[in-house]
């Protein structure tokens, strides 16, 4: 583990990469009993390995490139730091290190079913992210759900749907109303750098 992690850090980290989106810390006391609040918060974000703004009255978190990157190899609990978390932490750590190890340790799903599992993941993301079919959603909000899936890839695969007479991707109109974020998440097809999805009419 990095040394200036202790086992909840990395549980944490671990829960935001399997949910591989933003994600509230009211929805994360629902879905685990936790939140990322305290030292944790304080030090996942210091050392940028977590994104975190607070949106009315909760912070919603997002893990980060630098922490997608720090969890690309497998990891071993530090025993030297179990004074620093309780029972209950340690239980969640424990499993969610096993978890993330397992997934290692099986071939990428893209490896398995090729291109076509990438694009029906986009497909799903999206549906989850839009009331209707056909509704306009930035990539920046799509991004954070492929955190497994390197930049490159995911825009191959959004190239690839626009095959498909369903799927429209389009630069914002008004590019001054574009934030940072947006910016670094739009792909950049035909010349032009495309920020909003659109799927589901013909």
């Amino acid at each position: 583990m990095a040394g200036d992690l202790t086992p909840t850090d990395y549980a944490f980290l671990i829960l935001l990469q399997i949910e591989g989106r933003e994600i509230s810390n009211k929805e994360l006391d629902t879905a685990y009993g936790v939140r990322l609040i305290g030292d944790s918060y304080a030090r996942l974000n210091g050392l940028g390995y977590v994104d975190s703004q607070k949106v009315g009255s909760t912070y919603h978190h997002t893990l980060s490139k630098t922490g997608t990157k720090l969890l690309g190899g497998q990891i071993a609990e530090d025993r030297s730091d179990k004074g620093k978390s309780n029972g209950r932490e340690q239980q969640l750590w424990a499993a969610l290190s096993a978890l993330h190890n397992a997934q290692l340790d099986r071939p990428r799903v893209a490896a398995v079913n090729g291109h076509r599992g990438l694009e029906e993941r986009i497909r799903a993301a999206y549906a989850e992210l839009t009331t209707e079919p056909g509704a306009w959603v930035s990539l920046s909000r799509l991004r954070p759900r492929f955190a497994d899936v390197s930049k490159d890839d995911l825009d191959k695969a959004l190239e690839r749907l626009l095959d498909s007479p369903d799927v429209e991707l389009e630069p914002e109109d008004n590019q001054k109303t574009l934030k940072v974020e947006e910016r670094r998440a739009a792909v950049r097809i035909g010349g032009e750098n495309r920020h909003l999805l659109s799927i589901g009419l013909r």
